[in-house]
């Protein structure tokens, strides 16, 4: 038997009023009072050869109209939903933005002089691991046999529009833009390859085997959110270089699939039918939104600190920070959770000044130091409140308190200046506040965005701002 895609209930199907769940299980009620009539009126045909009365004329003409209203209303939803499904998705837009938004904001930190150590020759083909694992997962499924949204010449085609178009577009621009990377290892670091195929893998996979779990979803858009960290880390790319290839994986692939929907048009497309699942899924998220969320986002606030040693006064300056984490919302009413929050993000991290003077490559005076990088942890737990602003879209505000932990780190000097400095690890409690919108999407899971602000008892990095994009998967 073939496997349908399935998504929720768009508001034209469902009608709520006085109490929501009663307009969207209404269709199904109808459907198995129909039935069980239907079935009794056959069965009392076998029982007992008798002429049909009026009763049963009456009961089999009402069976007729309500299959009829039944099968009209779904045949309308399938056709609207196919109709939604090959038109032109813009998710991938707001990482786009956040990688031109940063590309801007953040030139200055990057002009700074420091000198980051190379990593390993081999994590370039360390870091396709995480990024191709999506895409080679999509096609063993494909060639396995377990059937996706489009057939093998659909998915092929669509498959290599979104390989071509990514890497004429990522290649084109590390030429035409010749940004060095952090290590000084390349000049085509604007924008990130591995970012952008990361993100056009899970696009793909997401697209083509979705409508089974939204884990499937979500797996590979975690997969492509550990590529963006691993580039982060191995200085291999600036922040701006790994939102700017999620956004293009994103938005090529799914311009890839709009383009083979209009070569193909709706042959080859597996049919969408409606299912209870779906129903469902949109009462849950009404009345019990239980769920983990994955988040990928930017950490900003105090980025100064001063250090010092051997009578010696130094400034650090750190850049934004690359975010990621998970939510956990449990619900206690269809209003009011406690969330489990847990951050990780990190940060590059320079010299600004020694003694108030800036490092200075052409004078020895004040050496160039090299720079490193700086975790920042969060783990809270919040009181969480959630109200639903339509059958789509819910609005939260939350407050939290937890600990948050700071990583250390050690800037050295170039020889032959052997003085050094170094901030040390620390532990605080933190609180704060935040805000997040969630909405329920053609897909098998939940998008949405979160912007959260934290303060700590410390005199290092006392305030932190940070906004997320999530997906988020209900329990």
């Amino acid at each position: 038997m073939k496997n349908s895609l399935y998504f929720p209930v768009p508001s034209p199907f469902i009608g709520w009023g006085k109490g929501h769940s009663d307009g969207v299980l209404s269709l199904w009620r109808e459907v198995r009072r129909g039935v069980f009539l239907l079935l009794t009126f056959l069965l009392s045909l076998s029982v007992k050869a008798q002429g049909v009365d009026s009763t049963y004329l009456s009961s089999l003409d009402s069976v007729m109209q309500v299959q009829q209203m039944a099968q009209t209303l779904i045949q309308r939803y399938e056709t609207l939903r196919l109709r939604e499904e090959m038109q032109m998705s813009y998710e991938g837009t707001q990482s786009l933005m956040r990688g031109i938004t940063l590309y801007f904001t953040e030139r200055g930190y990057r002009e700074r002089p420091a000198v980051f150590r190379p990593s390993d020759a081999h994590v370039n083909l360390i870091d396709y691991v995480p990024a191709a694992t999506p895409l080679v997962a999509a096609w063993a499924l494909r060639l396995s046999g377990i059937e996706s949204r489009s057939t093998l010449r659909r998915m092929a085609t669509s498959s290599a529009f979104s390989m071509a178009l990514t890497a004429g577009l990522t290649c084109s621009l590390n030429a035409m833009v010749n940004e060095s990377s952090p290590d000084e290892s390349s000049s085509s670091s604007f924008v990130s390859s591995h970012a952008a195929l990361a993100f056009a893998s899970a696009t793909i996979l997401s697209r083509e085997y979705g409508h089974y779990s939204p884990w499937v979803s979500v797996g590979g858009y975690a997969c492509a959110t550990t590529t963006q960290m691993l580039r982060i880390q191995h200085d291999k790319h600036w922040l701006n270089d790994v939102f700017m290839g999620a956004g293009i994986g994103i938005l090529t692939t799914n311009f890839s699939y709009f383009l083979t929907d209009q070569i193909y048009g709706v042959d080859g497309i597996n049919k969408i039918e409606l299912r209870r699942h779906d129903i469902l899924r949109t009462i849950r998220f009404m009345d019990n939104p239980t769920g983990l969320k994955i988040l990928s986002g930017t950490e900003v606030g105090n980025r100064n600190a001063d250090l010092y040693t051997e009578g010696a006064e130094a400034q650090i300056v750190t850049s934004a920070a690359f975010s990621t984490g998970i939510d956990f919302n449990f619900y206690l009413n269809p209003m009011f959770s406690i969330d489990a929050m847990f951050r990780a993000a990190t940060s590059s991290v320079k010299l600004a000044s020694v003694n108030g003077v800036a490092p200075d490559p052409l004078q020895s005076s004040v050496p160039v130091y090299e720079g490193d990088k700086i975790g920042i942890y969060h783990a809270d737990v919040a009181a969480h409140f959630s109200m639903p602003l339509s059958p789509t879209v819910r609005m939260g505000f939350r407050t939290f308190f937890g600990v948050r932990h700071t990583t250390s780190c050690t800037f050295s000097p170039l020889p032959p200046h052997p003085s050094s400095f170094h901030l040390p690890s620390q532990t605080r409690p933190e609180l704060g506040c935040g805000l997040d919108i969630e909405l329920l999407s053609s897909h098998n899971y939940l998008v949405g965005i979160t912007g959260d602000y934290s303060h700590t008892f410390n005199a290092l990095f006392r305030n932190r701002y940070s906004i997320s994009s999530f997906w988020k998967i209900f329990f």
